[in-house]
């Protein structure tokens, strides 16, 4: 879809001072689908061009402008003898002879892959040897338009439309008032006899004493079971008690042997250590060496 302010009704043909207003007048903003399909060197000029393909299936309004564009600039200055080259071209299709696309051979402002674009026309320039269409890209096929944001507006009493409330009121009340009318004609309308009653009460009567002894032998049950369960529950603590007084004992002598174990073999090595230096120090001074003539002197005075 393409921007479609202009029609293909145009003015009449302008004159050669006034071509440029006349082509402004016609292609300036306008809002197209087109193909950046390649970038073309061109001979006359000498440069590379970018070149953006409009197709006359699904942009056939501006496709058509462009080409009477094209068309105006051709006879003006073909007339004139100018060697300009015109930065539109026309492309017709092999097997038919109507419009297929127009070629816009521009400079963009920036590097852009090849692809699908939105563009805007700026503004044409009419240039010494060139008649170029300045385009602006306003963004890809393939982006994701901006969604806009929906402002919620504060609440206020004077937006109410108070008029339609009470009349909706109104309706409602007759609505109900209608329905409960004919629920009450349809309730008189029954005809109820003395059997149905006294039928009706009995019922009554009936599911009233079930009700009754159902909730006693109920009460009855739950309450022989929770003697029972809380009996055979205090057996139970009974004879577990002991077992569970007899685990914890045995666990309690394991670790308290264990403790004593500990205390008796650390109470041993400190005994020993002490006796050992007891020992040690009770140990007699070496004896004194013994001369040939102190012991021949007290083997005199022994007798034979």
């Amino acid at each position: 879809m393409s921007q479609t302010s202009q029609t293909s009704e145009f003015p009449t043909a302008p004159d050669d001072d006034s071509v440029g207003e006349f082509c402004k007048k016609i292609l300036k903003s306008r809002i197209f689908l087109g193909e950046f399909r390649e970038k073309r060197l061109v001979e006359p000029l000498d440069c590379y061009r970018d070149v953006i393909v409009v197709s006359a299936q699904t942009e056939s309004a501006i496709a058509n402008d462009l080409d009477i564009v094209r068309s105006k600039l051709i006879d003006v200055h073909a007339g004139k003898g100018d060697v300009q080259w015109i930065g539109l071209t026309r492309n017709t299709g092999q097997s038919s002879k109507g419009l297929e696309s127009v070629s816009v051979w521009t400079e963009l402002d920036s590097f852009y892959t090849f692809g699908k674009y939105w563009f805007q026309i700026r503004t044409i320039r009419f240039r010494n040897n060139e008649i170029l269409l300045k385009l602006k890209v306003l963004r890809s096929v393939d982006d994701v338009a901006p969604q806009q944001t929906v402002q919620e507006l504060p609440f206020k009493w004077e937006d109410i439309d108070w008029p339609l409330v009470e009349r909706l009121g109104r309706d409602l009340y007759t609505w109900a008032g209608h329905q409960a009318r004919n629920l009450l004609t349809s309730l008189l309308s029954i005809r109820i006899s003395t059997q149905q009653i006294i039928s009706t009460v009995k019922m009554f009567i009936f599911f009233a004493i079930t009700a009754v002894v159902s909730t006693f032998h109920a009460v009855r049950a739950i309450g022989e079971f929770g003697l029972r369960f809380m009996a055979e529950t205090r057996r139970c603590f009974n004879t577990l008690m002991p077992l569970f007084l007899g685990i914890i004992d045995f666990f309690t002598k394991i670790v308290g042997g264990f403790y004593m174990l500990i205390a008796m073999i650390w109470r041993d090595s400190i005994n020993l250590r002490g006796a050992g230096r007891n020992n040690l120090r009770a140990l007699p001074p070496p004896p004194r060496r013994w001369n040939s003539q102190n012991y021949a002197r007290r083997q005199l005075n022994y007798p034979n």
